[in-house]
């Protein structure tokens, strides 16, 4: 069931990928050092406000986005965009 997790995977990024493109000016990415120290992995933030999600649950972030495939997504000038701090 690899690819099935690879693809479920890659759909998760895409949305991600279309919240930070529908919503620009709220949307960044910010590096999970806690979690990653290696820095490959962004947690993805609404502001810096928190999330509060369906069931009520109240989240700082839309769970993770890999690096790699970010850069691999979006245009440079996204990913500049992307990975500044919205307040």
């Amino acid at each position: 069931n690899t690819l099935l997790a690879n693809r479920l995977k890659n759909q998760k990024s895409a949305w991600q990928i279309e919240l930070f493109r529908s919503f620009p000016e709220q949307v960044w990415f910010k590096k999970d050092l806690d979690n990653y120290p290696d820095g490959s992995v962004f947690s993805v933030r609404w502001m810096d406000n928190p999330i509060i999600s369906s069931d009520g649950d109240i989240k700082w972030n839309a769970e993770h986005l890999p690096v790699d495939i970010a850069k691999n997504l979006l245009t440079h000038k996204e990913f500049h965009i992307a990975t500044k701090l919205k307040t």
